[in-house]
């Protein structure tokens, strides 16, 4: 082994779980097979209407990802010590609409406005120590909201130069959701859990 990364002790000795260690020099010996799995799918659409002296377009997009959904062996050595499985998810739609002036002549414009919506996090991260009977769970999630409007025109003073103006306003919400559980003492499960937001 010449990652450094998984636990291979010395040939002929006994390993943790008193199996006699006699391997190739990359052979690792784990206590759990590690995985990784990811679903990835999404789409978008966009629609155009011309109205005479404007076109008006709709975009629409949503995406989603569950993964990577991994099983890990924390501690890298025969021994269920340290076990993890960690579920990544994500899930986002965006919309936007805008008014673009149609025609020739010196003056052109835009007014649009633009929504976006997102959730992604853990759900769950989970720790594992088998030896001592442990489960840790732990739970992180982000909500994303922005909503914003925008504008812009230009005008063509000569036909080598043109004066653009626009302005763009924004509101975004975030919010961060952590949930922790844990056995105590007796069987007991503890959680702990809050939420913040911010504007």
């Amino acid at each position: 082994n010449t990652s450094g990364n998984d636990y291979q002790g010395p040939q002929g000795t006994i390993g943790l779980d008193g199996v006699l260690i006699d391997l190739d020099p990359y052979d690792t010996i784990n206590g759990a097979v590690s995985r990784t799995n990811i679903r990835n799918y999404g789409g978008s659409l966009t629609i155009e209407q011309d109205l005479g002296a404007a076109t008006l377009k709709s975009i629409s997009a949503y995406r989603r990802v569950r993964g990577p959904e991994n099983d890990s062996d924390l501690d890298k050595s025969p021994a269920p010590i340290a076990l993890s499985d960690l579920v990544i998810m994500q899930r986002g739609y965006s919309q936007e609409l805008h008014l673009a002036s149609n025609g020739s002549g010196p003056f052109t414009w835009l007014v649009g406005a633009y929504y976006f919506d997102t959730k992604a996090g853990y759900d769950p991260a989970g720790f594992d120590g088998t030896d001592f009977g442990l489960r840790v769970n732990v739970t992180g999630l982000v909500y994303t909201k922005s909503l914003a409007t925008f504008a812009q025109g230009t005008y063509a003073v000569t036909p080598d130069l043109n004066v653009t103006a626009g302005f763009r306003y924004t509101w975004d919400r975030q919010k961060h959701r952590t949930m922790t559980e844990a056995p105590l003492l007796g069987g007991l499960v503890c959680c702990s859990a809050f939420d913040i937001a911010l504007h």
